[in-house]
């Protein structure tokens, strides 16, 4: 394994292999999924500030989806975590959560970049 082909983040190994499927394909792929992830998680801190769990609840589970399609895994689970907590109505919890998942996608975007450059998408 090339190194940093896995991060805390993605992984590097099945978008590699994916990126081997589709080809040049992929960039705007990507591009999409970063610009409507942090679409996604405007939407979601503008749910949780009008306690609307319903709206925040669907968000969440787009932004799950989408991550888990790129290999964006940590992400994918911190959207896991926040649909248990939102079901669990753990307001403190939720707020804690779209904190990680503000982090986790900046690094995420952060990682994806690097995949296109390593790969010449860009």
């Amino acid at each position: 394994m090339e190194p940093d082909e896995q991060s805390p983040t993605l992984d590097k190994n099945k978008l590699s292999a994916l990126h081997q499927i589709l080809g040049q394909k992929l960039q705007p792929i990507l591009a999409n999924y970063k610009t409507s992830s942090a679409d996604y998680l405007h939407n979601m801190k503008i749910a949780f500030s009008n306690n609307n769990t319903v709206e925040l609840a669907r968000i969440t589970h787009a932004l799950k989806g989408s991550s888990r399609t790129l290999f964006a895994m940590q992400l994918a689970n911190h959207c896991q975590q926040l649909e248990t907590e939102i079901k669990n109505n753990n307001l403190e919890e939720i707020g804690n959560l779209l904190n990680s998942i503000e982090t986790t996608l900046a690094e995420t975007g952060e990682t994806l970049s690097s995949f296109e450059k390593l790969k010449m998408l860009t």
